[in-house]
């Protein structure tokens, strides 16, 4: 039974941390590219709504830039349909009526560390129009 030389050993760390950080980065490239994606329905999605294809693609450029602005890594993607979500701000014009909606939220990798952490990012889209409801930060505040 042969022992490993000095220099052999220290190649052989060398090389296990060249490919942890190879593991890492194609873990990162993986989740940004190929996040997984659940379809959640609350109710049946009316005819004349996009549909949940539809509103990722309105949503994941609003969700990709601030993940890459603020360095976050996207875990998972969460697309969720509302019949009856209400206008509270009064965007279409009447704040007492209800409209369907599709939620496109986004889970984030999160620093265990950090007292305030932002665990995600919502898109909220008017699923009968398409347009954006609003948007925003995820987290403990």
């Amino acid at each position: 039974m042969s022992k490993i030389s000095g220099k052999g050993r220290k190649r052989f760390y060398i090389f296990m941390a060249f490919v942890i950080v190879l593991c890492i980065v194609l873990a990162e490239f993986l989740f940004y590219f190929f996040p997984r994606v659940y379809i959640h329905q609350a109710g049946t999605v009316p005819n004349g709504c996009i549909s949940s294809t539809q509103a990722y693609r309105i949503a994941i450029p609003y969700i990709r830039e601030y993940a890459r602005e603020n360095g976050r890594l996207i875990l998972a993607i969460d697309v969720t349909f509302w019949n009856s979500s209400r206008d509270l701000a009064g965007q279409r014009g009447n704040n007492s009526l209800s409209y369907p909606e599709w939620e496109v939220s986004a889970g984030f990798l999160t620093n265990p560390f950090d007292p305030w952490p932002i665990y995600g990012y919502s898109v909220l889209v008017w699923a009968d129009t398409g347009e954006i409801r609003g948007k925003g930060v995820q987290g403990v505040m």
